[in-house]
């Protein structure tokens, strides 16, 4: 199981585009025609989406992958976008019984910033109230 997104299309689209959008990067979506979203007109019918990535390292590539392909076709957008919960890339619980699904951190092994916070010296600041002369 990967990243999972759903890109619903403003149209529907033609077998021709369906493959030249599979080779400029929605190989592994599946694809259905849905009414449009928003129900106004029951009769108008687009392009869905479904993606299950599990080859992109991050749900951003996965995104950003998706979209440009569908900006390869002229006159096709993306009319909406929707995604269940995701990995959140934590390291894993061990009584989690999903920890299977979380990536560790991008950042592992990265420089920590450590130091230590010395009280200031407040006597030579002024009380409430006062001015310093």
């Amino acid at each position: 199981m990967g990243y999972q997104f759903t890109l619903t299309l403003n149209r529907k689209i033609s077998d021709d585009e369906s493959a030249v959008l599979r080779e400029a990067g929605c190989g592994g979506a599946s694809i259905s025609t849905v009414p449009y979203p928003t129900g106004a007109d029951p009769d108008l019918v687009v392009t869905q989406f479904d993606f299950d990535d599990a080859a992109s390292p991050t749900l951003e590539a996965a995104i950003t992958t998706a979209l440009e392909a569908v900006n390869v076709v002229p006159d096709l957008s993306v009319a909406t976008f929707s995604a269940p919960a995701q990995p959140n890339g934590m390291p894993p619980d061990e009584d989690d019984e999903w920890s299977d699904l979380d990536a560790p951190p991008a950042g592992n092994g990265a420089a920590v910033v450590a130091g230590t916070v010395e009280p200031s010296d407040d006597s030579e600041s002024p009380a409430a109230g006062e001015s310093k002369e």
